[in-house]
């Protein structure tokens, strides 16, 4: 059964909108009113309205405007990997269209979200991407850098990266979090808790990247460890606050979440690899709908009998300490 919602849309409705003190901020999105009562072009009619350029076919068809197609070929080639990546591991042939997407169409057409956040949205399933890295998910990351440890600039150094490059990076590795979400829902989990949710979008994610671009995952660690380097003592800390609050965190806050789960989701894999999904979902700890949804400490308790660590690592996550103890 697919993650994506019926109606065409974005994974998740929501948007990011400035904010007062913030880069950053995801909220919730709804559709006007006048949009409500009829059927609206799907997001593949509107594509093809605003004249963008459909290419190739099934699995993979790409969109792009034809004069600014310089990001194309990358992107192409990271989901296309991805989505072989989840055919062989996880079993799940998807068809997906990717559009590449410059700011005016972007504003034009992906307007749940502001320019520069991936996502996935619609049915037949469209991955969108920015053609540039000067969106939200970039320019953010970007301010945070000259506030990362010694220690995790010297990391992406030391393996060829400048920061400031990976910090533009980072917005690729958002659209995969986001394709993250939709191969989980394929596979059949419902997450029953919203911080396992997120947690597992990144772990699909970041498990695809370090068998077939390992590289790009380390450039992953380091974004998100920068994060924790940047927001030292964030207002909300607990599990429990993401699962009442989510985004209603913050923007920096909840980034910062995420880049608590990607510790976890680092320590998890370099244990279990991939191989964590098929425990989780034959231990039916994350399916839905009709699941019960128990408190996160139970949670944990389940999650820390499959693979020891899970508590320890909450309990740092609420003390705002990173992995390595900072």
């Amino acid at each position: 059964m697919s993650a994506l919602p019926a109606a065409d849309g974005p994974r998740a409705p929501r948007r990011w909108a400035l904010a007062a003190g913030a880069a950053l901020v995801v909220g919730c999105a709804v559709r006007p009113a006048a949009q409500r009562g009829a059927t609206p072009p799907s997001l593949i009619e509107r594509l093809r309205a605003r004249g963008l350029e459909s290419a190739g076919a099934a699995p993979l068809t790409t969109w792009s405007h034809p004069v600014d197609r310089s990001r194309l070929a990358p992107l192409r080639t990271l989901i296309a990997s991805a989505q072989r990546w989840a055919a062989e591991r996880l079993g799940v042939a998807l068809p997906l269209h990717l559009a590449v997407l410059p700011r005016a169409d972007w504003d034009a057409l992906i307007t749940w979200q502001p320019y520069g956040i991936p996502g996935v949205g619609g049915q037949p399933a469209v991955v969108f991407m920015p053609a540039g890295d000067d969106g939200l998910a970039a320019e953010d990351a970007l301010a945070l850098v000259d506030r990362w440890r010694p220690s995790t600039r010297a990391a992406l150094v030391a393996d060829g990266v400048d920061p400031a490059t990976a910090a533009r990076r980072y917005v690729d590795l958002v659209g995969l979090h986001e394709l993250g979400h939709v191969f989980v829902g394929e596979i059949g989990l419902r997450p029953v808790r919203r911080w396992l949710g997120e947690w597992l979008a990144s772990f699909v994610g970041y498990a695809f990247l370090r068998e077939r671009m390992p590289a790009q995952a380390r450039v992953w660690d380091a974004v998100l460890q920068g994060y924790v380097d940047a927001i030292a003592a964030p207002r909300h800390r607990s599990l429990g606050d993401f699962d009442r609050l989510y985004f209603g965190v913050g923007a920096r806050n909840y980034v910062w979440y995420q880049a608590q789960f990607q510790q976890r989701v680092r320590e998890v894999h370099a244990r279990d690899g991939i191989g964590f999904v098929d425990v989780l979902r034959r231990a039916r700890l994350a399916l839905g709908p009709d699941a019960d949804d128990p408190g996160s400490g139970v949670l944990l308790a389940a999650l820390e009998a499959i693979t020891p660590g899970w508590q320890a690592w909450a309990a740092r996550v609420e003390r705002g300490q990173s992995t390595a103890g900072g």
